[in-house]
């Protein structure tokens, strides 16, 4: 799959947390928004896997991806991705009732495809774009469901996202083969940043828990969602071997 659909329809759902804050509800725009915004991210990936298609070549990971084994084009790759691009952004705008929503998605892409995908080769600090941009879809949520400022309730949950985005790139980095072209092999050793990723997870799920549990006036909805993977995120960690 050149568009990564799982991951997408986890960046979609990511977005619809942002409705769910909402305490009016705005339920017929749920399924609204996880459309726009699968198209908006199906058309980034696709984006991606065309402007990786020569390092993919390089990775145990990524080279038998269909773009590397020329079994598409690239320019095909490159316009299904631009036409998801246009649909998404054209969806976020309808569905948002104004600019908001569709400014946001744009924002999201230009971290991704415009300065965190050049650079993730090169430098440890490409994570820092690539963070931002995982926490993009919470605010897209909220703005295509209520508009106007977002919530501090809302920048709590997209600082959570942007910290729970590196070490979602260290696991991709730890299913691969130790040492494959990147900027991380080279300043850790595998079984440091194994020890670093437990801690993090850990933190990161406390932090989430506590969010949780001393903000009274979150929506129960939320509060669930946010507490269930608190809590099976740090538990899927720990009892792993």
């Amino acid at each position: 799959w050149v568009g990564k659909p799982l991951l997408c329809l986890a960046l979609a759902l990511s977005s619809c947390l942002g409705i769910a804050f909402d305490d009016v509800g705005h339920v017929d725009r749920f399924l609204k928004q996880a459309l726009a915004a699968f198209s908006l991210f199906f058309g980034s990936a696709c984006l991606n896997n065309f402007q990786d298609r020569q390092g993919d070549r390089l990775l145990a990971r990524t080279r038998g991806r269909a773009l590397p084994l020329g079994r598409l084009a690239p320019m095909g790759v490159l316009v299904q991705a631009l036409g998801f691009l246009v649909l998404g952004l054209a969806g976020l705008f309808r569905v948002g009732g104004g600019p908001a929503p569709c400014l946001w998605g744009l924002a999201g892409v230009v971290l991704y495809n415009g300065i965190y995908t050049p650079l993730k080769l090169r430098t440890v600090w490409a994570m820092v774009p690539g963070a931002f941009a995982g926490a993009v879809p919470v605010a897209m949520g909220w703005s295509g469901a209520v508009g106007g400022g977002l919530p501090p309730g809302i920048w709590v949950v997209m600082a959570l996202m942007v910290v729970w985005q590196l070490p979602h790139a260290w696991l991709v980095l730890l299913s691969q083969p130790w040492g494959e072209p990147g900027p991380f092999p080279a300043v850790f050793r595998r079984d440091q940043l194994e020890r670093i990723l437990l801690v993090w997870i850990s933190l990161w799920g406390s932090c989430l828990a506590m969010f949780v549990l001393f903000k009274p006036d979150l929506a129960g909805r939320v509060a669930w969602i946010l507490g269930g993977n608190a809590m099976g995120v740090v538990l899927f960690f720990w009892v792993r071997p």
